[in-house]
């Protein structure tokens, strides 16, 4: 599951026994899928008409649901759990980054205290939530939420750390970026 620039717009794609699927939102000109559950269901963001903007989904066998905060400018979705708790990120009217976990309709807001902008991208079965927020120096960072309690996780020597997912276990992924810009992937193991 991924997404791959096409040339004139982006694409969606699922990779099921060896085969590559591309799929379509419709009316969108540019298609991301950022995360996948056990049962296949996948979420992402797409666009209309640009780079612009976003709209969340969740594709669940074939069939595309949006997926919009209240209020919000923009929403992008980008992990699900087997419980089918959704993340992500919206924008709000002032265009202020925040994260969300949507839980059975309900959508709860999160932001990393006295940051800039805060980036849900990824949560797994345990409730943990794991993202990047900015602050005040613009170095992002990255974060694990658990129950109430924020961690924040930076990779020694590295100007940016982003976390992107967690699994059931608690191993956290996610890139960090060197003072030469050069992205690395980095695991931490619980």
């Amino acid at each position: 599951m991924g997404y791959y620039d096409h040339g004139l717009f982006i694409q969606g794609f699922i990779r099921s026994h060896g085969k590559l699927t591309a799929f379509d939102y419709p009316g969108a000109s540019n298609k991301y899928a950022s995360g996948i559950d056990d049962l296949g269901r996948i979420v992402g963001f797409y666009q209309v008409g640009g780079f612009s903007g976003g709209r969340g989904y969740e594709l669940v066998d074939g069939n595309f649901t949006a997926i919009d905060v209240p209020g919000a400018s923009a929403t992008y979705t980008s992990g699900i759990n087997a419980a089918g708790d959704i993340c992500g990120s919206f924008l709000d009217s002032s265009v202020q980054l925040h994260g969300f976990v949507l839980h059975s309709g309900s959508v709860q807001t999160i932001d990393y205290a006295n940051s800039l902008g805060t980036d849900a991208n990824g949560l797994n079965d345990n409730n943990a939530v794991v993202g990047g927020y900015v602050p005040s120096n613009l170095h992002n960072q990255g974060f694990l939420l658990s129950g109430t309690k924020f961690t924040s996780l930076s990779y020694p020597v590295s100007n940016i750390t982003v976390a992107s997912g967690i699994n059931n276990h608690g191993t956290i992924v996610g890139i960090w970026t060197d003072s030469a810009g050069n992205q690395w992937s980095f695991v931490l193991i619980k």
